[in-house]
Order: structure tokens, then sequence, then C-alpha cells
């Protein structure tokens, strides 16, 4: 008889820990849903957050400036090149040698100044050549005499051995003038190139 009571309290001690813990079970669970609820709400409220940002302002088209006063307008423009021919050296220092020239960029802005920018190369003489550049240039005048160049910059009347001087060749020419005819050269070995300042192009053409 004692021994069953005895059997009978293990048994009630032991369902009682069974009880206690299914419930600590069943708390863990229930702490655990409820941190999974406040991170879904935390999740939720961020969304929201990122979808009723600020409209963005989209930028105003102002309408563009008319008449002559237009930066646009004012713009130099610059038509590069690869024009290279070669020309023989000045009888001012000898001995006389050939010299390369390249030139790299034809430049007109709206007040019709036109700059011929080129560089030329002393590569076959040991010594300093000199050249008169402004005698290789002119602007063809179909109608007229042509245009010789009003000033040229560069220190084109010393050019060391084996280097290279860059420098511009200036015209005056017809502010409203859309293109211009350049002759290159000198003697027989003349060329003509035909220059389009709204198109930004130049090509290689024929006179007479």
């Amino acid at each position: 008889m004692e021994q069953d009571n005895r059997n009978i309290y293990i048994s009630l001690f032991i369902f009682a820990l069974l009880v206690l813990a299914g419930f600590y079970l069943v708390f863990d669970k229930i702490s655990s849903l409820r941190s999974d609820i406040n991170n879904l709400e935390l999740s939720l409220q961020i969304s929201q957050k990122e979808n009723n940002l600020a409209p963005v302002a989209l930028p105003v088209n102002n309408p563009p400036t008319s008449g002559p006063t237009s930066t646009l307008e004012l713009q130099p423009v610059i038509i590069p090149t690869a024009i290279i021919f070669s020309a023989s050296s000045s009888v001012n220092l000898q001995p006389q040698t050939v010299l390369t020239i390249t030139v790299q960029s034809v430049t007109k802005d709206a007040e019709g100044n036109l700059a011929i920018n080129v560089k030329v190369f002393n590569s076959q003489s040991a010594s300093y050549s000199a050249i008169q550049i402004n005698n290789l240039f002119a602007i063809i005048d179909l109608e007229g005499d042509n245009q010789l160049p009003v000033n040229t910059t560069g220190q084109f009347d010393s050019i060391p051995p084996s280097n290279a001087i860059s420098g511009n060749i200036n015209f005056k020419t017809d502010p409203t003038g859309n293109t211009i005819i350049l002759q290159i050269g000198s003697g027989d070995n003349l060329k003509f190139y035909e220059f389009n300042f709204v198109k930004k192009t130049y090509k290689e053409t024929i006179i007479g």
C-alpha cells in the first residue's frame, strides 16, 4: 500500500514537470511569435515611409533665348582638321630645309575673326630654321582679290632643330558668312579646302 502511494506521488510529480515544461514551450512560442509580429510591423512601417517619399521635382524647361545675344550663338565654331603639307624654310636662316606643317583646327567667332591653328616641325635640319608662315595661307574670294592674313602668332622665325612651334594665322572675315575657301601652300603645290561653319565640316575642293 505504501509502495503504491509512492508510485502515485512520483507519477504526479512527473506529470507536473511535464505540464510546466509544456507551459514553458508554449510561452516561448508565443514570445517568438510576438517578436516576429513586431518585426513585421516595423518592416511595414519602413516600407510605407519609403513609398511616401516626396515627389521628385522635374526640371523646368525655360524657353530658348532668342536674338543675337544668345550665348550659344556667341560661341566660336571650332573645326578640327588633319591637313599636313610640306614647305621650304625661309632663306633668312641657312641652310634651308623642308618643314612639315600641320593644320590642327580652324576657328571662327561671332565677329568674323578666323584663326588657323598650325604646328611647324623642324625635323630635317640640325640648326634653327624659319618660315614665313603667313605666305602659305589665303582666303579665296571668287569675285575679287584673295584675302591675306592680318597677323600671325608664334615664333616661326626661330624654330629649333628636332622641335616644333605652334601658332595661329589670323584673318578677318564676314561675320555672316557660313563658308570659306582656304588656300594652303605655295607655287605649284597649292591646295584648296572648303570650310562650312554651320555643319562644322571641311573638304578638299578644286578652284578653276
